[in-house]
């Protein structure tokens, strides 16, 4: 479902492949919907799609759910 997104990133003006975006202040054990939105060097915009995510119970360290993200998407730290 499409939503409308109230609250946003800031805009990173690099031309990459790959991005990384930490959101803070997020509740434990909560739904959240977001989606990637970009831009090439002509100003071509692109909307990725919905995507939903649950954030960790508060036991779980956040380093180490870091750590774990990070894993997930560069593969190399071990």
């Amino acid at each position: 479902a499409n939503g409308t997104y109230t609250q946003r990133s800031l805009v990173d003006d690099n031309l990459t492949f790959n991005h990384l975006v930490i959101v803070n202040n997020l509740r434990p054990s909560s739904v959240y919907h977001f989606r990637v939105v970009s831009a090439d060097s002509a100003g071509n915009e692109s909307t990725g799609k919905n995507v939903v995510t649950i954030t960790a119970q508060v036991s779980e360290n956040p380093l180490d759910i870091i750590i774990s993200r990070l894993t997930e998407v560069f593969g190399f730290i071990r």
